[in-house]
C-alpha cells in the first residue's frame, strides 16, 4: 500500500512539471508583443529619389517590439522583377548597400519571435548612372576586416564598379605606427592574386581605388593578420591512458596548451576525436572545441581511444597528441 502510495505521488510530480514547463512556455509565447497591425514608416530612399552615388541609404523609423526587420531590394518591381538584390533579415533600421545604376523598389517589414507586420508599400527609386567617382565606393569582398590567414599569397577580392576603368592595389605591412608598402599594382580585373617572398608574420593592411580617365575614388582598406605558425601539440590531462571509467558518469577530457598565443598569432580551437578503433578509421566523436575540456556519455562498454590536436583560425592545423586508450565498464 505504501509503495502504491509513493508510486501516485511520483507520477503527480511528474504531471506537475509538465504543467509547469507548459505555462512557461506559454507565457513567452503570451507576452511577446503582437507587432502585426504596426505600421513601419520608411526613411530613405524616398519614393522616386535618384541617387547618384552606388551607396544607398536604407532607413525606417525604429518599430517598438520588432527584433528584426526583413528588407527586400527588387530590380525593377516586385509585380515585375528580374532579380532579387537584398532579401535580408537585419537588425538596425539603418542599413547601407551598394547597387549599381538601374531602377528599383525597396520595401521592409518588422519581425519579432511570434509576430510580424505587413511589409510597407513599395518605394520606387533610380541609381543614376554617372561616372565621375569621387563619392563613389568599392566594396571589397575578401579576405574581410581582421581576416586571419596562413598564406599572404592569397586571392583579394573586391567588387566591381560600373565607371572604374581599372583598380589600384596596395599592400602593406603594418609596423607599429608605420606601414611599409610591399605591393603597389593596377589591374584591369576585380582581383588579384600577390607574389611576395619570405613575408614577416604580422599586420598587414589592403587597400583599393577605382579609377577611370577623369576621377578616382578615395581608398578602400582592409586589415589581416598573416599568421603561418602550425600549434603545437596539447598535452593531454584526463583521462589518463588506460583509465578505466564506468559508462553510467559523464566523461570529462581535458587537456592543457602551453604554446604561446601573442597579439598577432590567430585563436585556437582543438579537434578531439574519440574512436573505438585504434587506428580512428571510424570516429564516435570529431568535435571542434574552443576550451579546454570536452564532455562525452558513452552508451556503450568495451575500449576506446581519444586524442587532440590544436587548429588555428588561420587555417594552420598542429599534429595530433598520442593516442590514449580508456576502457568502458
Amino acid at each position: 500500500m505504501q509503495h502504491y502510495y509513493f508510486k501516485i505521488i511520483n507520477q503527480f510530480k511528474i504531471i506537475f512539471a509538465f504543467f509547469a514547463f507548459t505555462a512557461v512556455i506559454s507565457c513567452d509565447m503570451i507576452f511577446e508583443e503582437d507587432i502585426e497591425d504596426d505600421k513601419i514608416i520608411p526613411g530613405s530612399p524616398m519614393m522616386n529619389d535618384t541617387i547618384k552615388n552606388n551607396t544607398i541609404l536604407f532607413s525606417w523609423d525604429e518599430l517598438e517590439g520588432a527584433v528584426n526587420y526583413h528588407l527586400q531590394v527588387v530590380e525593377p518591381t516586385f509585380t515585375n522583377k528580374k532579380r532579387i538584390l537584398i532579401d535580408s533579415l537585419v537588425t538596425d533600421f539603418t542599413n547601407t548597400f551598394q547597387l549599381n545604376p538601374g531602377v528599383y523598389q525597396w520595401r521592409v517589414r518588422g519581425v519579432n519571435n511570434g509576430y510580424e507586420t505587413k511589409y510597407t508599400t513599395p518605394i520606387d527609386f533610380v541609381v543614376d548612372s554617372i561616372h565621375d567617382l569621387t563619392n563613389q565606393s568599392i566594396v571589397l569582398l575578401s579576405p574581410r576586416e581582421n581576416a586571419y590567414i596562413n598564406n599572404l599569397n592569397t586571392l583579394y577580392q573586391w567588387q566591381s564598379h560600373y565607371a572604374a576603368d581599372n583598380y589600384k592595389f596596395q599592400l602593406f605591412e603594418v609596423l607599429n605606427s608605420s606601414e611599409n608598402l610591399i605591393s603597389d599594382e593596377i589591374v584591369d580585373a576585380s582581383e588579384i592574386s600577390v607574389s611576395i617572398n619570405n613575408p614577416n608574420e604580422g599586420k598587414y593592411k589592403w587597400q583599393v581605388q577605382g579609377i577611370n580617365e577623369t576621377s578616382q575614388t578615395t581608398y578602400f582598406s582592409n586589415h589581416l593578420i598573416f599568421d603561418e605558425t602550425i600549434p603545437l601539440i596539447p598535452t593531454q590531462n584526463f583521462p589518463i591512458h588506460q583509465q578505466i571509467i564506468s559508462s553510467d558518469d559523464e566523461q570529462i577530457f581535458s587537456w592543457n596548451y602551453s604554446g604561446s598565443v601573442g597579439i598577432d598569432e590567430a585563436p585556437l580551437n582543438y579537434r578531439i576525436q574519440i574512436s573505438s578503433v585504434e587506428s580512428f578509421s571510424s570516429l564516435l566523436v570529431d568535435e571542434i572545441v574552443d576550451g579546454l575540456e570536452y564532455s562525452y556519455s558513452f552508451s556503450d562498454t568495451g575500449t576506446f581511444y581519444w586524442r587532440i590536436n590544436a587548429e588555428d583560425r588561420a587555417g594552420n592545423i598542429g599534429s595530433f597528441s598520442s593516442k590514449r586508450q580508456i576502457i568502458v565498464e
